[in-house]
């Protein structure tokens, strides 16, 4: 459904599709009016409206609802945290997203479940050729986990 809003942006901010569909699945389940009021976040990847003006948003809260918005504003956010924490690996880049902190997964059981969540939310959305990848990433979560 949001199909052409997700390549495009996979393309132009060099962010893995399945990523963004992970990271919607994750944050939204796919409801472009999903709203958190605890964070407060908005739309399909849960953008806040503090991230929104620092990816450049000059737009009311209103607008995170809209779809194109949201997946722009969310992926160009993904890339600079894989920029500004030198990450590039899912986990680290979701944790990142998620906490603030690309490792903070490791120190804190509600930022490590909810990224195990995403994990298994990509795992619907990579093509076999990568899961390899998306299984270490899951073995290495339950290993610091015990």
């Amino acid at each position: 459904m949001f199909d052409s809003f997700i390549q495009a942006a996979s393309g132009f901010y060099q962010v893995p599709a399945a990523w963004i569909q992970a990271i919607i699945d994750t944050e939204s389940g796919w409801n472009p009016n999903a709203s958190n009021p605890a964070d407060p976040s908005y739309g399909l990847m849960g953008m806040t409206p503090t991230t929104a003006r620092d990816m450049g948003y000059t737009g009311t809260i209103q607008g995170l609802y809209d779809p194109e918005t949201n997946i722009n504003l969310g992926t160009k956010y993904v890339r600079w945290v894989m920029d500004r924490w030198g990450v590039s690996d899912f986990q680290s880049v979701y944790s990142a997203y998620n906490s603030g902190s690309p490792t903070l997964w490791q120190q804190s059981q509600e930022v490590a479940l909810h990224v195990a969540t995403a994990l298994a939310n990509l795992s619907k959305y990579v093509t076999w050729a990568a899961w390899p990848l998306v299984a270490l990433g899951a073995l290495i979560l339950w290993r610091k986990k015990r």
